[in-house]
């Protein structure tokens, strides 16, 4: 991305790409609407397509969102079903212990990977003690609050590391997307920057315009990180990203309607989808986390092919 390389991704690759978030909706419409959960389907058809793209690619984020969205629906399943009979609540005892033990599994699996690389990272730098003196030399974050002497003494330098990056991880898209606003000066990148498919295609039609792009980032200090929606969109937009942002409030607004009004019990596939991409948002737009753009593709291929009034099995 940065030196206009070409491409060396297979078509295999490329096909999966855009095959993998369906697996998001699978878990999703499975949960919801599948007559009696079935164990075995949750892992062929969601969780092993996620587990490979991690295996492929890299990164922690498909994973979490793969077990978080199952989670959102399974609970929208159980809650909601005695008021809406189109939804079906009759899970057997033993797929129910089944389907939170694995997801606990994946989710200690998740947390351990987590730790493993960002340790592997601290040692580039000489050990997770030098970390603390990057993040603040680099961005001016200092872990140099009331508790951190006591943490420092109870947990360790490698221990106090990893509870200073998970909580960097919550906040760094508002220091992020300060530097991005206050600094950035390089072009308008029109989803590029924050639209994982539109960054594939450009990288094929006008590699020199992506890696100019992400440059000025690189120089910022900001590229690798999370930016927050507000500051991917003010790279891909400028403030005309604040009409996306007006957007994506109305269209949760009305899924929120029809699921909690209406009670049309097709709504319910976007329950997940949108409380994930308001959380989410201090990361990056619903659109750009984790192929976002992809995923609610097949989210509304979904929505479009159930039915009304009727029980869709999955």
């Amino acid at each position: 991305l940065l030196y206009s390389d070409a491409s060396s991704s297979s078509v295999w690759f490329q096909l999966a790409f855009l095959t993998y978030p369906a697996a998001f909706v699978f878990c999703v419409v499975h949960c919801l609407y599948a007559p009696q959960l079935s164990v075995w389907r949750l892992l062929a058809f969601g969780i092993l397509p996620v587990g490979l793209t991690t295996l492929a690619m890299g990164g922690r984020f498909p994973i979490l969102y793969c077990v978080l969205v199952t989670i959102l629906a399974y609970r929208a399943r159980t809650r909601s079903a005695p008021a809406n009979p189109t939804l079906v609540r009759a899970t057997s005892g033993r797929t129910k212990w089944l389907f939170v033990g694995g997801g606990l599994l994946l989710l200690g699996a998740m947390i351990y990977y987590f730790a493993v690389v960002f340790m592997v990272r601290a040692q580039v730098v000489g050990g997770a003690e030098e970390m603390f003196a990057v993040a603040e030399d680099r961005w001016g974050v200092a872990f140099r609050g009331v508790l951190a002497g006591p943490m420092f003494a109870l947990l360790g330098p490698e221990a106090t590391y990893l509870v200073f990056v998970s909580i960097w991880y919550a906040v760094q898209g508002v220091a992020m997307a300060n530097f991005i606003f206050s600094g950035y000066d390089g072009p308008v990148q029109f989803g590029i920057y924050g639209l994982d498919l539109v960054s594939a295609i450009m990288r094929r039609i006008d590699p020199d315009r992506v890696a100019a792009g992400f440059e000025s980032l690189l120089s910022l200090g900001t590229y690798g990180f999370l930016p927050s929606a507000f500051g991917s969109l003010y790279v891909d937009f400028g403030y005309f990203g604040l009409i996306a942002c007006v957007a994506w409030g109305f269209l949760s607004a009305l899924a929120y309607r029809r699921i909690r009004r209406d009670r049309d019990p097709r709504w319910y596939i976007w329950g997940p989808f949108v409380m994930l991409g308001v959380a989410f948002s201090v990361i990056n737009t619903p659109l750009g986390f984790t192929n976002g753009l992809v995923t609610h593709l097949w989210a509304m291929l979904a929505f479009l092919m159930l039915v009304r009034a009727r029980r869709v099995p999955a």
